[in-house]
């Protein structure tokens, strides 16, 4: 299913302030092949080896720019699923290949949509012009909506598997503690800890609380309440037969000065009992390039490269 929070602020300067926060879970098959995060064709991901022939779709990607894609799936019934419809997860990689504008893309995609299953997809854009900095944040779904995509202005907001006027109980749950974690953190711009801010921030995805019953997520789905349940969390685990859970957090900071920080939590091992899987940590650190069109100098360093994360 996968839920995400975002927070934009173009008006960021220097290392202590972020122009932009993304924190994610993946919900996924415990055993559908996954290769964790790495750099390949300009794109940072994780990405589905499901199909050796037909690999990398992935649920969230980021660019040497700075822009961003985020794919959740909508809760719907099986029966109102399309096993022949297009891949879903290759619209991350469309977007992040295009060098379109998020809401450009977005209304092309709103012509072709109705083919997909369902999907809520999030968009990062961003752009700089004399020194301003522009961070345009998009979102669209071809479910339960008037197929038309939402321009967001900068702030913090949560998107899950639902319309974004009926969110489930978690999403608003886990809105309130990224706001208010951001705002633990961010208030004193002269003493922000990565670490910390980052050790926060994967405490709010790994957090089991349930938030159950939910007449919005019983309203989308035809699983009995002993199931459905399992999916009102922000950390999600279905009893061990399901092999269906949580299998990846990811984590996108970048700061004032373009220098963006990426973690990705990921299981690697799922033995019977999924408590005893087994985690590694992917951390990646790099400055953002200019895009073509920005009149910006380039960066005199930068680099995608990989660091040994001890924080968690």
């Amino acid at each position: 299913m996968c839920i995400t929070f975002v927070y934009t602020n173009p008006d960021a300067k220097g290392p202590n302030q972020y122009q932009t926060i993304v924190i994610n879970n993946r919900d996924e098959k415990y055993d559908r092949p996954t290769s964790q995060a790495a750099w390949e064709d300009g794109i940072l991901a994780g990405r589905d080896e499901k199909n050796p022939n037909d690999r990398g779709g992935t649920w969230m990607g980021v660019d040497k720019f700075g822009r961003v894609a985020i794919l959740l799936s909508i809760l719907e019934p099986p029966s109102s699923e399309n096993p022949e419809a297009p891949s879903r997860g290759k619209i991350v990689n469309e977007y992040l290949e295009s060098g379109e504008s998020a809401i450009n893309f977005a209304e092309k995609m709103s012509m072709h949509a109705h083919t997909f299953n369902g999907f809520h997809l999030v968009l990062l854009d961003r752009s700089s012009l004399n020194g301003n900095r522009k961070i345009d944040l998009v979102s669209y779904m071809n479910r339960h909506s008037e197929n038309v995509p939402e321009i967001h202005e900068p702030g913090c907001y949560g998107f899950g598997n639902s319309p974004r006027d009926k969110p489930f109980h978690k999403v608003n749950y886990g809105l309130e503690r990224f706001e208010t974690t951001l705002a633990k953190h961010l208030e004193n711009n002269d003493r922000v800890s990565k670490p910390a801010l980052i050790n926060d921030l994967l405490d709010i995805l790994k957090c089991p609380k349930r938030h159950f019953p939910d007449a919005q997520m019983q309203s989308q789905s035809e699983q009995p309440s002993e199931l459905l349940r399992h999916l009102s969390s922000c950390f999600v685990q279905y009893p061990d037969d399901h092999r269906y859970g949580t299998r990846s957090h990811s984590i996108l900071l970048i700061d004032g000065d373009d220098q963006a920080t990426f973690v990705e939590a990921s299981m690697v091992s799922v033995p019977e009992n999924p408590e005893d899987a087994l985690w590694d940590t992917k951390y990646y650190e790099f400055v953002l390039e200019p895009r073509p069109s920005e009149n910006r100098p380039c960066p005199a360093k930068n680099g995608h490269s990989p660091a040994k994360v001890d924080w968690f």
